[in-house]
């Protein structure tokens, strides 16, 4: 664990998923306007949630739609959501999304080694329990899904 800014994170990220999907526009937006988010994490992790966040976000939504990326500040929690324009998720599979081994109907596996959507967010909400944080998604069948995760701001040095 180590003392960090959330916001830098996140933009070395986008950067990196806005290359590889440059047909997606990514808008970020943060609230209230902050130069800096400190967190004490651990950075490899919390990259890896931000990547699986943004990588599920671009693939489920339609061409040239683009993700949104809000982060917020409220009581010394900052809250990072990701948001598509895809199809949804149908309540009753949003209650499995976050195991291990579960499979969204219609995937089909590409070979013996895939892995599920469920493992990625599977590990997303371990990394992110394991800082003391909560994971979600909001989402309506043709609406888009919204995936959040929360994170307590370090305190001032």
């Amino acid at each position: 664990m180590q003392r960090c800014d959330l916001l830098a994170l996140l933009k070395t990220v986008v950067t990196e998923q806005q290359r590889l999907a440059p047909e997606h526009p990514i808008l970020v937006e943060v609230k209230p306007v902050a130069q800096t988010m400190p967190v004490l994490v651990d950075t490899e992790r919390i990259t890896q949630v931000f990547t699986a966040y943004l990588t599920n976000a671009l693939a489920s939504s339609p061409m040239k739609a683009p993700v949104a990326v809000q982060v917020t500040i409220e009581e010394g929690i900052t809250r990072v959501s990701v948001h598509n324009e895809g199809p949804g998720i149908p309540l009753e599979e949003q209650k499995h999304l976050w195991e291990r081994s579960y499979r969204s109907k219609g995937s089909a596996v590409q070979q013996e080694l895939d892995l599920s959507l469920g493992f990625h967010l599977y590990l997303c909400r371990a990394f992110i329990e394991q800082h003391g944080g909560h994971v979600g998604v909001q989402s309506t069948p043709n609406n888009g899904a919204t995936f959040w995760f929360t994170l307590s701001l370090a305190p001032c040095a």
